[in-house]
């Protein structure tokens, strides 16, 4: 049975991601450590996402939109998470 929960991204939104998360910590004026910290992750694995070869988990990516202040609900489809689950 196929886990339908969480899908990975493909490489290509894993390199886009990186993009981002290079920009936000830019302007924020933040270092990948600091940025690493606030999700209680080394900043090695900060560099691993930017570079496109890592992702974060589900709870990295609720806390880098906590700490960047963004609205995850615009990136992942909280109800499709729910209903999948349910199902």
């Amino acid at each position: 049975m196929q886990n339908n929960y969480f899908r990975m991204p493909k490489p290509d939104n894993m390199v886009l991601f990186g993009i981002n998360l290079k920009h936000l910590a830019k302007e924020a004026k933040v270092d990948y450590k600091t940025v690493g910290k606030s999700v209680d992750r080394r900043p090695s694995t900060v560099q691993q996402w930017v570079a496109g070869r890592s992702q974060p988990d589900y709870n990295a990516l609720v806390g880098l939109a906590e700490f960047f202040t963004l609205r995850l609900g615009r990136y992942v489809s909280i109800d499709e998470f729910f209903d999948r689950k349910e199902a």
